[in-house]
């Protein structure tokens, strides 16, 4: 393990943003995908009930 104060602090820094935009990019990829689902569902929900030529 080194003892560079210096060298420690900016692994630290480098591991710690990387967890984050790895965090932050599949919590976007989960967003989006259950936002799609939600329009999906309310899509269908309007196709039972007023239905549209688009809906077959």
């Amino acid at each position: 393990m080194p003892k560079n104060k210096i060298f420690r602090y900016t692994m630290f820094g480098s591991l710690y943003f990387t967890q984050g935009t790895i965090l932050s990019y599949f919590t976007a990829l989960n967003a989006l995908y259950l936002l799609s689902r939600v329009i999906d569902d309310r899509y269908w929900h309007l196709c039972l009930y007023r239905p549209y030529p688009l809906c077959s």
